[in-house]
């Protein structure tokens, strides 16, 4: 896992003031030790002054900048003791116990959703659901990674009823983009948020007047600009970026959205569910009728 501060400085980006970012994105770029950040140099070589840069170490929790540069320092060493495992919070040393496994998946995956709970603005969270209820149409964008998680998402709600569409076709996803309108609703999910197909699709959903959301990782990517709402699903970066970890805190969102959807208007959802339940029992059965004639 990285520097623990970096996560907290990626995650409260958004809420920085104009010359409070430049603070963030001077210690983001640093590549040095950082026990030679000082924060004269900081305050000369970013043009901001040294108030400024105190007031962004606050922003982050701490009481100066004494107190952020340790802070930095220690989740440096910390990192280096582990030599950047790949794993992220999975610490493999090549001499586990394959039965052990298990317990060590379970245990880095109870941490990550934590994270993602975190992360999570509860308003924000809200207001999605809000919207998702009365949006005329939902089209979800996405590749890759996460092309499981649109699949999942698109089930789930069309189960409740929703009118929801999903292509694993990117050139369809780019028309789909350019159908939209107002009143429908577009989801861009991309775990890094730079996903340049799902990016140019919700610029494009944004440009034909439809509500945008986006659920990624990061405050600091390239979706969150075309984005009303933004749902982060955690802080971290895993295994090789984003092959094995990142699915299970965006499908712990999906799960959330569904729930939340389905909680908002119990009997109205419920409803759906029965009803489409007795069609998918009523086609089993037909379908078992057919294969005992054959």
């Amino acid at each position: 896992m990285e520097n623990s501060v970096l996560f907290n400085i990626q995650n409260k980006y958004s809420k920085l003031s104009k010359s409070e970012k430049i603070a963030a994105d001077y210690i983001l770029n640093y590549k040095k030790d950082y026990e030679n950040l000082s924060i004269s140099k900081m305050s000369e070589k970013s043009n901001i002054s040294q108030p400024t840069i105190i007031r962004f170490a606050r922003a982050l929790g701490y009481k100066g900048f004494k107190e952020l540069k340790y802070a930095l320092i220690q989740s440096q060493s910390a990192n280096n003791k582990r030599q950047l495992n790949p794993m992220g919070g999975l610490q493999l040393t090549g001499n586990e116990k394959v039965e052990d496994i298990p317990a060590k998946v379970t245990v880095t995956i109870t941490s990550l959703l934590e994270n993602a709970l975190k992360s999570i603005s509860v308003t924000d969270y809200c207001k999605l659901i809000d919207i998702l209820k009365n949006a005329k149409s939902i089209t979800i964008f996405a590749i890759e990674n996460s092309a499981a998680t649109a699949i999942d998402l698109n089930v789930k709600l069309s189960y409740l009823g929703l009118n929801c569409t999903y292509n694993t076709d990117p050139y369809l996803q780019k028309v789909n983009a350019a159908n939209l309108k107002k009143g429908d609703v577009a989801i861009g999910i991309s775990y890094s948020g730079c996903s340049s197909i799902t990016v140019e699709n919700l610029k494009t959903a944004k440009k034909s007047e439809a509500t945008t959301i986006a659920l990624t990782n990061f405050n600091k990517s390239h979706i969150n600009k075309y984005a009303d709402i933004t749902i982060y699903s955690s802080s971290a970066q895993y295994f090789y970026g984003n092959t094995i970890f990142s699915r299970t805190t965006q499908l712990a969102i999906i799960d959330m959205i569904y729930i939340g959807l389905l909680t908002s208007d119990y009997n109205k959802y419920t409803k759906k569910l029965d009803k489409n339940k007795e069609l998918i029992l009523n086609l089993d059965n037909n379908l078992g009728q057919q294969s005992e004639k054959m």
